[in-house]
């Protein structure tokens, strides 16, 4: 089935119809409340949840004897190929590469391993 995208009344609206493939896009509905953002669409990932590995490290083997790091945490998505490294120390618990916004970071938290 394909998508036929309309323009009127209340914004952008996609609906299904019989065209030939290529010929119209789909664009998501906008919210009604006034605001330009679009809803979410959903995706074939919400009915499969990622699997996520968190691997606890030894701090002193990896990192020496004189660290003030108290833990570090091998986080693997299963859709992404590097992992990634997150310490807990002095600062709190952060991503090497991404900082405290990193989804390793709430992985790593919400197992209540720090």
């Amino acid at each position: 089935m394909d998508w036929k995208v309309t323009r009127g009344g209340g914004g952008v609206r996609a609906t299904a119809c019989a065209a030939p493939p290529g010929r119209y896009i789909v664009v998501p509905r906008r919210v009604r409340s006034g605001s330009s953002a679009p809803t979410a669409v959903p995706s074939q990932l919400d009915f499969f949840p990622e699997q996520v590995r968190i691997d606890r490290l030894d701090p002193a083997t990896t990192v020496g004897t004189r660290t003030r790091v108290e833990a570090i945490y091998l986080v693997r998505f299963e859709w992404e190929r590097g992992p990634h490294q997150v310490f807990h120390d002095q600062h709190g618990v952060y991503c090497a590469e991404h900082g405290r916004a990193c989804r390793a970071v709430s992985a790593v938290t919400a197992k209540g391993s720090h």
